[in-house]
């Protein structure tokens, strides 16, 4: 797989990971819809990372790609490089979008940016890989 590739399906995949989390904490915070009717409950968290996908890339493209693109001239691509942009990335947007406050939002967005990152990191190094 080609460089570019390898950067596209690493951006799909850690683009994915915020959604998720988000979905989860929607379903979890919602328990007894969960337990009084199940099917509701995961077409309302389906629906809800469909919703929070596309804002999902768009975050990741404006704060995770250019610091991709960076370390990757700089030639230091590591896990805790793409860790620790995730979380910057995460405090950044805790701190631009809080649902309720601050330090919930910073509880909920950066281990959901944290993943991405690290998603990111595994993908492409797989992916680059491969095409070698």
């Amino acid at each position: 797989m080609t460089r570019r590739g390898a950067t596209f399906v690493a951006f799909l995949a850690a683009s994915s990971i915020p959604p998720a989390v988000m979905a989860l904490y929607s379903m979890v915070t919602e328990h007894p819809t969960i337990v009084q009717d199940p099917p509701e409950a995961l077409l309302r968290t389906g629906l809800f990372f469909v919703a929070f996908l596309p804002t999902s890339a768009i975050l990741i493209a404006l704060l995770g790609l250019p610091a991709f693109l960076l370390c990757r001239r700089l030639g230091i691509v590591t896990w805790w490089l793409a860790l620790g942009f995730g979380v910057l990335g995460g405090l950044l947007v805790s701190w631009i979008m809080p649902p309720k406050d601050y330090l919930e939002s910073a509880l909920l967005y950066v281990p959901a940016a944290a993943g991405a990152g690290l998603t990111f990191w595994i993908v492409w190094r797989r992916a680059s890989r491969a095409g070698e």
